[in-house]
This record gives structure tokens, sequence and C-alpha cells, in this order.
């Protein structure tokens, strides 16, 4: 959910690393989740009992890839299982198009889960809060609005709708409801409401991106960094032999 201005456009994956081992202890690779800190224990101890400086230069390498491993199993999980649960899917490619995986390497310990739309809708109801118009009011679409994966298609969409000359108009009801209105034929009626305009409206949290990311992150890292450790220094051993 880029997810990339840490408003709810972004999941970060951070990784940190120490190149000292202690002995009973376990690494700490900090994740943060669009400001949501989540940490992953990574017992490097239980790779190896005593790593040399050779093994400590293979790190970041494995960093990197694990962290790139592990946010491409967060995207598949935010496609496959939280974005239906979340939604009603009318357009079943827009999560696989939507999300795509920012790779980290060794020099930047950052991958990243993000909406490469940079979709408010997404953002907004991943924490839920509170929506602010651009102008003065929010146009919130009634059932006589048809939406798409990606929202409201461009031709029924207000400010289309009202300089579109389509028989659209907006009005005050009787008890004062500021709405947008559409005849139905030619005639002065029968009416449709198309949207009811509000100074805001209270969008509630259901796009649980952050909370099922953090728990995929805290499955698998753990995993994903032995195998990865384990191919680095495998690597970088017949490299030396050469």
């Amino acid at each position: 959910m880029a997810l990339q201005i840490l408003t709810a456009n972004v999941f970060r994956v951070q990784g940190k690393f120490k190149s000292t081992v202690r002995k009973a202890g376990a690494e700490k690779t900090k994740d943060v989740l669009g400001g949501l800190s989540i940490n992953v224990e990574t017992n490097i101890s239980s790779l190896s009992k005593a790593l040399d400086a050779f093994g400590k230069d293979q790190i970041p390498f494995a960093t990197a890839n694990a962290l790139t491993s592990t946010a491409f199993v967060v995207r598949e999980h935010i496609v496959e299982r939280t974005y239906p649960q979340a939604f009603t899917e009318r357009n079943k490619r827009f999560a696989g198009t939507a999300f795509r995986v920012e790779k980290a390497n060794k020099r930047k310990l950052e991958a990243r889960v993000f909406d490469r739309f940079g979709k408010d809708f997404l953002a907004l109801q991943a924490t839920g809060g509170v929506k602010r118009p651009r102008g003065s009011t929010i146009s919130i679409p009634t059932d006589e609005i048809n939406r798409t994966g990606r929202g409201v298609a461009k031709a029924r969409r207000p400010r289309a709708l009202l300089a579109g000359g389509k028989r659209a108009f907006r009005q005050k009801t009787k008890s004062g409801q500021d709405v947008i209105m559409q005849r139905r034929g030619k005639a002065r009626y029968p009416l449709k409401v198309l949207y009811i305009q509000e100074p805001s409206a209270n969008i509630d949290k259901r796009f649980n991106f952050y909370e099922d990311a953090g728990r995929t992150v805290q499955k698998v890292f753990d995993d994903k960094f032995r195998i990865s450790f384990a191919r680095a220094k495998k690597t970088a051993f017949r490299k030396r032999g050469r």
C-alpha cells in the first residue's frame, strides 16, 4: 500500500546490522512499516558459532537478499489475501498491477512494497481517519455511480458530469443536503442523486496492509536470512578459490 509518503502509501523494510556478534544474543533487523516499527530477530550465531572477518563481510549481501525476498512474500500475501479480503474486486488484476517491490542492496538495506499508483484511498483505508476535501466539499458517490478497480471512471466524476452537458447539476435538497443530481431523461423529472457533498468523510480502517505485512515479515524473515547468508558465503568461497 510508492505506499512512499510514509503516510500510508508505503511499507518499508529496513535492515540494520552490526559487525560484531553477541554469543547468546541475536542481531536485530528493524522493519519499519509506514512509521510502525517491528523488530525481527535474526540469530546469526545459530548459522555459525564463530564468524570470521570473511563471514562478516557477507552479512550486508545476505541481509539485502533476505529483505528483498521477504518483501516479495509480503507482496504476494497483500495481493492474494489482504486486498481481496478488504475490497470487492471489480478488477481482479488491479492489486497485482498496483503493488510492486523495490529491492534492497548492500548499500541501501531497505526493501519496499508499495502502491505504484499512489492511490489515496488505499492509504486511508489502511489507517482509517478523516478524509478532507481539496476544495470546499467531498463528493461521496451513491449507488448510481459504478466503480471499477481503479475507482470512478473519469467521465463519471463530478467535474466531468457538471461540465459535460450531461444533464447533471448541483443543488440543495429540501433538508439542506448539497448534492449532484442528474435528469434520467429529457424531462425535468425524474432525478437521480449521483453524489452527496460533505465537508469531510470518516473512513473506516479495513485494509490491514501494515498488520498483515508485519506478521508476514516476522514469520519469514529469519529463514530468508539463513538461506541468503549460506548462499552468500558459498558464492564468496567459490570466487575466493579461483
